[in-house]
C-alpha cells in the first residue's frame, strides 16, 4: 500500500511522452531530407513553445548565433508534438525557418536531446518515498506557477 499511494499519484499527474503517437515515423535521413535548417546548441531559456538555443553547429541551412525555436502552436502554446528543453541542454533541431531569427520546430520533425548538463553536486542524498513525492509535487506546482 506505500508503494501504490506514490505511483498513482505519478500516474495521474506525470504528463505522458510528447508525440508518443503524433507522429509518423520516419528514417533519420527522410526527416533530415525534410528540414529546411538543422542546427545543434546549447538551450539558453525555456519556457512553453519557446525555447532559445545559442547556435553551436550549423548542419544544414543558415542560422544565427542565437535563435529562438517554435514549439507546434507557437510562443506560450504547448502541445503533444512539442520538444521540452530546459536550460543547459544540447540539441538538434531539426525545423524550418521562420521569421528572422525564429525555427519552427517539434518532436516529430526529428529534433532530440543530445545531453543534458551535469548535475550540481549537492552534500545531501536525494530524497526517498513520501519525501520524493513532496519534493516531485513541490517542482511541479513551482513549474505550473510560471506558466
Amino acid at each position: 500500500m506505500r508503494l501504490l499511494v506514490p505511483l498513482l499519484a505519478a500516474a495521474v499527474l506525470l504528463p505522458s511522452a510528447p508525440a508518443a503517437a503524433s507522429c509518423v515515423a520516419m528514417p533519420p535521413a527522410e526527416l533530415e531530407r525534410r528540414a529546411g535548417v538543422i542546427v545543434e546548441g546549447k538551450i539558453l531559456t525555456a519556457r512553453p513553445g519557446l525555447a532559445t538555443l545559442a547556435v553551436e553547429r550549423v548542419l544544414k541551412g543558415d542560422a544565427p548565433a542565437a535563435v529562438k525555436l517554435l514549439g507546434a502552436g507557437g510562443p506560450g502554446v504547448v502541445s503533444s508534438v512539442d520538444i521540452y528543453p530546459d536550460p543547459g541542454e544540447r540539441w538538434r533541431i531539426l525545423g524550418s525557418r521562420a521569421d528572422g531569427d525564429r525555427i519552427a520546430t517539434s518532436a516529430c520533425d526529428g529534433s532530440e536531446l543530445l545531453g543534458a548538463p551535469a548535475p550540481a553536486a549537492t552534500a545531501e542524498p536525494p530524497p526517498a518515498g513520501v519525501a520524493a513525492l513532496l519534493t516531485w509535487l513541490a517542482g511541479l506546482l513551482r513549474y505550473l506557477a510560471g506558466i
